[in-house]
Order: structure tokens, then C-alpha cells, then sequence
């Protein structure tokens, strides 16, 4: 229910940013209560829902239904944070591919929280073929990875509550647990890395079950969390032998399209929820379970920081050095008013990091991806 008076737009300090419709409403249910909505920017083409959790007022959004990528998250953040000025960091929560490992034994509906974010489809090739990353490898803020490890430890002498944070979700919403319920330890398989899903089929029915990786059946229900590199990419990953490649290089426990267009600028910290591994056998049954474990991990994070402490953390906007850059190219250029954005994937030349532009291409320079030392290290760049 809706409070009866308005806050002000500074009043809400941490934003909440999901990809898809399923995520935006498991991190909707995580509200301990909803507010009423407020005037937006002329060009903030965004819709939010504001909220509370715990001692701190949120702004939950979703990209755009369609434009999913690092791209659409980093316009969605940008006009989010010149509505909302007060905004300390954001939160990106969802879902992702999980990456399971002799260290990592990560199962379906798992959580992955990023300690850092790896661009992994940005580099280039060089002789023999071979594809060199070179993107960056980015951190959240101290702030919040100091905060990380409270929790942490936490969940070492006392245990998770998200099972908690679920039942009270599913009170609040009688009809959410009809899809937002664990699906069943007996739907979450995976196969050898190098064995491919058969081509033309819908599921795995008639795949050979002896490529199945043999694995000990949990004693409890209880989500677990695994903490590292998390890969971000404009690219669906769906190879397991790419993803074990990747697992090598770089130790990622997790795949994702969004993460990249946010961590190199704002104060942000990436919650994924396991629902596929990363492979030719993912389906869409353990999305919405996936989607609101990692909604139960936000909150319960954002119960670790007290509101006294997030108002001395300077905003995103202070923080981030291209800002205002940012703002004079939105209010000068078109390409920011449109609700779907598009990435320069065209002109990009497969498996490197360059661009090849002609005279015709509509094309602007959208933000500063990085600063390191007040130095520029790389650029973002959108075609209208």
C-alpha cells in the first residue's frame, strides 16, 4: 500500500537495477513498503518503483523490454542517477549463467556476487588466431566490498536468512510462489563441458545421460553463496567449453550481459542469481527462483549498512568524474531519447575491441567508461 505523503527525490540513497520483468518484481517483493511515485527528468525515460528496505529508501527500475546489454544498463543507470541525485550506489540484481568448479560448486538457484567484473568479450586476436582479452577488470567500491565482507563472515557463524526473506515475500504475494518456487533438486543437472545440446530439441528428454557430471545431493534447500569474478559480456554464453576456457583465465563464477556497462562508471555491486551453467542445455525453468534468491541476497545485504553510514558515502554523481559529460551529451543529442538504444555492434569487428566507422554512421561518444588516476582509459560508444 502506498504512503500517503511522497518522499523528495534526495530522499532515496541506493538504486536497484534489473534487466528483465521477472527480476524487477522479486526485487519489488523485497520492499518493506512501497511509496508513491515522483516527477521525473524531462528525457528520464525510466520507470521506477520506490520503496524502502530496511532503513534505507530504494529506487528499483528495468531496463527496457528488448535492449538487454552492457550499453542499455549504463543509459538506464545514467538517467536514474540524474533524476535521484542522492543516490549512493546501485545495486545490480538478476540472473546469470553459473560457472561450477571443484571450488565453486555452484547449483541452480545459487547466488554470485561479483568482486569484480570482467569485460570478457572485449579484446583482440592475434597471430595463430588466438583471442587475447583485454578488457577491464573492474571493483566495486570499498565501501561495498567492505560491507561484503561483513556479511560474509556472518553467513559463516550464522547462516543465511534468504529462505526467510522468501516466506515473508510470499505472504506479502499469495499468487508469487506459483513461479517464484524452488523448482526441485531433480531438475538441475549439468552435462561434461564439451558434450552440446542436440541440436532441434526443445529439452534435454533425449540427451545421453551417461555425460551427465556426477554430483552429491544436497541435505538442504538453502541457497548458497559464492563470491569472485563475475564475466559480463554483450553475448548470451551458451558453450560449455568457452565457459570452461574463461573459468581458467579469469576464475569467474558467473555470466551476465550488464554488469560491464556499470561497474567501470558508477559505485555498483553485481547480486546474480544461478540459473542456467552457462552451456547449450540452459532453459528458463530456474529464471524466477534464480531471480529472487538473488533479491533476498540484496536486501539482506543492504540490512548490513546502516542508513547513517550511506549517507556519508559521497554520491554516485560526485563519484563518477563523467557525470556531467554524460549529462551535456543527453541534453545535446537525440540518441538519448529513444527507449531503444543501439549498441555499435555492427561496425565492431568480430573478436576484437575496434570499431570501423565511415562518414555515414550516426554516431556519438556517449560516456567515459573508466577514470583511473584521472587518466581516461577507455570509451563507450552508442550509434543513433
Amino acid at each position: 500500500m502506498a504512503t500517503p505523503k511522497p518522499l523528495s527525490h534526495d530522499d532515496y540513497t541506493v538504486g536497484w537495477i534489473c534487466a528483465l520483468p521477472v527480476e524487477a518484481a522479486a526485487g519489488k517483493a523485497m520492499l518493506d513498503d512501497e511509496h508513491q511515485s515522483l516527477r521525473q527528468e524531462k528525457h528520464d525515460y525510466n520507470k521506477y518503483t520506490l520503496g524502502r528496505v530496511g532503513c534505507h529508501n530504494v529506487v528499483v527500475t528495468c531496463l527496457p523490454a528488448g535492449v538487454p546489454g552492457t550499453n542499455a544498463a549504463a543509459i538506464v543507470a545514467t538517467q536514474m542517477f540524474r533524476t535521484f541525485t542522492q543516490i549512493r550506489f546501485c545495486l545490480m540484481v538478476g540472473t546469470g549463467g553459473g560457472v561450477p568448479s571443484h571450488e565453486h560448486d555452484i547449483r541452480l538457484g545459487d547466488v554470485a556476487v561479483g568482486l569484480s567484473v570482467v569485460q570478457y568479450d572485449f579484446g583482440k586476436t592475434v597471430q595463430g588466431g588466438k583471442f587475447h582479452h583485454t578488457g577491464p577488470s573492474n571493483r566495486p567500491p570499498n565501501f561495498l566490498l567492505a560491507v561484503v565482507s561483513e556479511l560474509r563472515a556472518k553467513h559463516m557463524l550464522e547462516g543465511t536468512d534468504l529462505s526467510g526473506h522468501l516466506s515473508k515475500a510470499f505472504e506479502k504475494y499469495t499468487k508469487m510462489a506459483a513461479t517464484f518456487t524452488f523448482p526441485g533438486q531433480e531438475h538441475d543437472f549439468i552435462y561434461e563441458s564439451d558434450f552440446d545440446h542436440p541440436e532441434g530439441l526443445d529439452d534435454c528428454s533425449q540427451c545421453d545421460k551417461q555425460r551427465l557430471v556426477p554430483r552429491s545431493t544436497r541435505s538442504v534447500q538453502e541457497p548458497v553463496i559464492h563470491y569472485g569474478p563475475i564475466a559480463s559480456g554483450n553475448q548470451v554464453m551458451r558453450h560449455g567449453a568457452t565457459r570452461e576456457k574463461l573459468r581458467k583465465q579469469e576464475g569467474v563464477v558467473c555470466f551476465e550481459m550488464e554488469a560491464a556497462g556499470l561497474v567501470d562508471v558508477f559505485p555498483c555491486l553485481v547480486v546474480r542469481g544461478i540459473c542456467n551453467y552457462s552451456d547449450s542445455h540452459k532453459n528458463n525453468k530456474w529464471q524466477p527462483y534464480a531471480a529472487v534468491t538473488a533479491a533476498c541476497f540484496a536486501k539482506e545485504f543492504l540490512s548490513e549498512i546502516e542508513a547513517v553510514h550511506a549517507q556519508e558515502v559521497r554520491t554516485a554523481a560526485d563519484t563518477t568524474e563523467t557525470f556531467h559529460a554524460i549529462n551535456r551529451i543527453q541534453s545535446q543529442n537525440t540518441l538519448f531519447q529513444t527507449s531503444s538504444p543501439m549498441p555499435l555492434a555492427e561496425t565492431r569487428q568480430m573478436h576484437t575491441g575496434a570499431y570501423q566507422l565511415d562518414d555515414s554512421s550516426n554516431s556519438v561518444l556517449a560516456g567515459l567508461s573508466r577514470l583511473d588516476s584521472q587518466k581516461i582509459t577507455s570509451f563507450k560508444i552508442w550509434k543513433g
